[in-house]
């Protein structure tokens, strides 16, 4: 069994996140051209454009804090810090970086938007299944890459607090839709 402590990422499938996902209308959501592009993708922003898709994220991270998180690190206290819908992906998450630091925010230097809080766990919940583009996954401690291709369910958790974990999208055709939740905990 993997754990976020010596793997530093795991891969699950949780049928009541599976659940309170399958309730965010994808195709109408992901209409919103807004979802690939994170520096407009505020929690106000969420808030005013998609109130019933942040009240199952707000659900979901719950789930994930008490289920997932708070065992692997008891003592630690998870405070979700980032919420996001995407479509796709943009220039910055096709080179391997590490969101901790004020999220993909970072990459783009934008100092008026950025979190107040590190992202220790990144989340990434996969709405559809992509036979191409996997996740990315290089160790730096270890020089391991490993690539996955999570399936539609499925949540990708990655730990970004131990130093020299980073993750990135292997460039795709992106007509092929791929549709994401991430959440980014920071752990306190």
């Amino acid at each position: 069994m993997t754990n976020l402590h010596t793997n530093l990422y795991k891969i699950v499938f949780d049928s009541n996140i599976k659940m309170l996902m399958d309730s965010i209308n994808c195709e109408q959501t992901f209409a919103d051209s807004n979802l690939t592009d994170d520096g407009i993708q505020t929690k106000e922003y969420l808030t005013s454009n998609h109130p019933e898709a942040l009240v199952v994220l707000n659900s979901v991270s719950s789930i994930i804090s008490s289920k997932y998180i708070q065992p692997e690190f008891p003592d630690k206290t998870p405070v979700v810090v980032e919420m996001r819908l995407n479509e796709g992906c943009n220039s910055g998450n096709i080179e391997y970086h590490c969101d901790k630091v004020a999220g993909d925010f970072g990459l783009y230097g934008d100092t008026e938007k950025l979190f107040q809080e590190e992202i220790d766990i990144i989340c990434l919940y996969y709405f559809n299944t992509l036979d191409i583009g996997p996740l990315c996954l290089l160790n730096k401690i270890t020089n391991v890459v490993e690539k996955v291709y999570p399936e539609a369910g499925k949540l990708a958790m990655i730990n970004e607090g131990t130093p020299g974990m980073l993750h990135k999208i292997e460039n795709y055709d992106t007509t092929n839709k791929r549709y994401t939740a991430r959440i980014g905990i920071s752990l306190q």
